[in-house]
Formats: C-alpha cells, sequence, structure tokens
C-alpha cells in the first residue's frame, strides 16, 4: 500500500503550472527512491503539449548524467507516448514496482510502460536526485519542508 510522503508546486515566473505528489511503500527511503515502489502524481494547471512535456523531461534526465543518442531517442518516443496533451485538472503519474517496470497514467488511464532500472533512476531523478533542478520542491516530495501556498 502507498503512503503520501510529500507534495509540492512547480512555479513559473509566478505561474502555477503543476503539483507534483510522491507516494511510497512503507520500505522507500529517499535516497534510494526506485527501490522500492514509488509513484508521482502531477496534476496540470495549466493546459500543455504533451511533446513539451516529454522534450522538457529528457533535458531534465540528462543534467543528471550523459544519455546516448540512441537511448535518447527510444525515451523521448516512450514519453511521447505516454504524455498526452494535458488540459487543467488532468493528472499523469509515473509509478514503479522498484525493480525497473514503470507504468504511465493519464487519469487513471494506462498510457503505457516500461521495464528500464536506468529509465525510472532516471525519471523520478528528475524530481528526487540530489541534483534536481528543483532543490526546494525535493525537500517538499520528501516531506522535508512544507508547501508554500
Amino acid at each position: 500500500m502507498m503512503k503520501h510522503i510529500g507534495s509540492a508546486e512547480l512555479r513559473f515566473f509566478g505561474w502555477r503550472i503543476y503539483t507534483a505528489t510522491l507516494l511510497a511503500a512503507d520500505t522507500f527511503e529517499g535516497v534510494h527512491y526506485t527501490q522500492s515502489p514509488v509513484e508521482l502524481r502531477i496534476t496540470y494547471h495549466r493546459a500543455l503539449e504533451g511533446k513539451l512535456i516529454a522534450e522538457r523531461s529528457l533535458l531534465e534526465m540528462r543534467r543528471l548524467g550523459a544519455i546516448s543518442t540512441s537511448t535518447a531517442h527510444t525515451w523521448l518516443a516512450l514519453m511521447i507516448q505516454a504524455f498526452p496533451n494535458v488540459a487543467i485538472g488532468d493528472c499523469l503519474s509515473g509509478q514503479t514496482d522498484g525493480k525497473g517496470l514503470m507504468v504511465f497514467r493519464h487519469n487513471d488511464i494506462i498510457t503505457t510502460q516500461i521495464h528500464d532500472v536506468d529509465f525510472a533512476d532516471r525519471f523520478f531523478g528528475i524530481w528526487l536526485h540530489e541534483q534536481t533542478s528543483e532543490p526546494l520542491m525535493r525537500m517538499q516530495l520528501f516531506g522535508l519542508s512544507k508547501a508554500a501556498s
């Protein structure tokens, strides 16, 4: 059973983009964030094009280390399939079983899945890795800091 760990809001120039919520199994350890079942739910406050979400996700994954060109193409195609265009109030979620299987959903409907430990680590690393581009968001998702109101 998954429990709520923390929530955080992403803002860009004062605009609310999305609220992220981290759920995890009792065995969850922040430093080993994909070695137990974890789910990240993102509820959008703005309409966004799915392809742009996928491209930005790949950019953030690359911040955590080099990715080969062929792997980047594979992962981008997967994320384009996983992330349709979103409207205000839509929810995209990614869940891993802790063994590399990832399932993506749009409003609770499965869009795609992949079994790839490196992909799972990189994808969740966008928000949970020590080198994330949003360290305050990471702290809030880990429940270490309150989300701003």
